[in-house]
Order: C-alpha cells, then structure tokens, then sequence
C-alpha cells in the first residue's frame, strides 16, 4: 500500500464525528476532553456530532476505537478546516432539523 505524505489529513486540524445516539457531554470530556458536541433528534433518530481539535490521525483513532470499545456507532467522520469541504464554513452551527452535511464520509465499524 502507497502512502500520500502530502495528506491533509496527517496535519492539525479540525474535524467532526458523527456518532448514532446521543452522548452525554460530561462523558465526552471525561474521554477526551475538550470536544463540542451538539446533540441533533430528526426523523432518522438521534445523532451526536462531536467537533474539534486533532493534532493527528492517531487522535482521532483513538476516538473512533474508543467509540466503537464502548459501543457507540461512528456515522461519520471528515476534516472540516479545509478550504474544499463543503462543510468548511459550518463553523459548528447546525439548524434545528438540519442534515449537518451531506458530504460526510461514512465509515464502516465492523461488528462481531
């Protein structure tokens, strides 16, 4: 397998999770500190989109592991500070019954 060593994604950034469920913020500060979250209820359920700081991949693996180790589904996950993603200029504010983008990209969590 190549690797891209120009990828954006192994810089700082900021990124967004979606998780199915809602999780409690003092859980999510408890694990990994300082995250905003926002808790969103449509037709399709209950979401908690977690937004932040990543210094690397290895933190947001740590997330995504620690998620799935506890039983959360990841729905999504995307790098947002950059100039190309459509959800670049979002900065976090989501309407009420508002998709909190539609070019996430869905990750696959295998179940056992």
């Amino acid at each position: 397998m190549q690797s891209n060593t120009n990828s954006s994604m192994d810089q700082p950034g900021k990124f967004r999770i979606r998780v199915g469920g809602h999780l409690t913020e003092s859980w999510v500060q408890s694990m990994w500190g300082d995250l905003s979250i926002i808790l969103v209820t449509d037709d399709r359920g209950a979401e908690t989109i977690l937004e932040g700081e990543a210094a690397d991949q290895a933190y947001l693996l740590g997330i995504v592991n620690g998620l799935y180790n506890t039983g959360h589904p990841v729905i999504g996950l995307e790098r947002v500070d950059l100039p190309d993603s459509p959800c670049a200029d979002r900065q976090g504010q989501v309407p009420p019954g508002e998709q909190v983008c539609a070019a996430t990209t869905d990750v696959e969590v295998p179940t056992e």
